[in-house]
């Protein structure tokens, strides 16, 4: 929501593209992933987020999710499929 949004704070992205900066994305040269025997020196992709000025001492309540065409980050049912949520609290 937009209460939790302002004392989350800005964020920062790693690999940061797109919308100024503001989206994480990964290449698409990481997939198909093919198993390890056929891709030796696969790396796994991620993203990564910096929380730069969340308020201390409050829990916030964080959600990443997947957006892609075949990912249904939507789902009601499974509703930690295409998504992780958790809770960040950073004492002072």
């Amino acid at each position: 929501n937009d209460e939790n949004n302002l004392l989350l704070g800005p964020l920062q992205y790693f690999p940061s593209v797109g919308n100024l900066g503001r989206l994480g994305t990964i290449d698409l040269m990481y997939f198909p992933y093919y198993g390890n025997r056929a891709q030796k020196n696969y790396t796994q992709p991620f993203v990564a987020v910096k929380f730069l000025n969340a308020t201390r001492n409050v829990d916030h309540n964080v959600e990443c999710r997947v957006n892609a065409a075949n990912i249904n980050n939507q789902d009601d049912r499974d509703k930690f499929q295409g998504r992780v949520i958790f809770r960040l609290r950073i004492d002072s």
